[in-house]
């Protein structure tokens, strides 16, 4: 009796674990700073978003394999500096690029960025589409 009790508790709390982890992963950075506010050290990991650095196209900045904490809890996605580097998702992978141009057009207000290795290869990203972007 003593054993499934035992056997329970520690699935609870790796069934608990497991749900902080994709919580702090998976949910909007502005849901979770609603959620914990903005002036605890809560606040600091959960706005985190770290990523693997995968290919050289922004190899003046980052190096390859390297893992680089970018920030998810982004107070105005439509007021991004040009020059900030952010992760976005497109239609086939999340992409890190450098924001070259702040254009407002038909659908709104959307940006042109670039890898700084293909600085030519824009992507049209829209706020939306925006998950993190990186504070050096």
């Amino acid at each position: 009796m003593k054993k499934k009790i035992i056997i329970g508790c520690m699935v609870a709390f790796v069934v608990f674990i497991l749900g902080i982890i994709i919580i702090i992963r998976f949910v909007p950075g502005k849901l979770l700073e609603k959620i914990v506010g903005t002036d605890s050290e809560l606040s600091e990991i959960t706005c985190i978003y770290p990523v693997k650095i995968q290919g050289k196209s922004m190899g003046t900045v980052f190096n390859e394999g390297e893992v680089i904490n970018f920030d998810k809890c982004i107070s105005d996605k439509e007021n991004i500096a040009i020059g900030t580097i952010i992760v976005f998702k497109d239609e086939q992978a999340m992409r890190i690029v450098r924001i070259r141009k702040k254009l407002d057009g038909s659908s709104g207000i959307f940006y042109k960025a670039s890898p700084d290795g293909r600085i030519e290869d824009y992507s049209e990203v829209f706020p939306d589409d925006i998950i993190a972007i990186y504070q050096d």
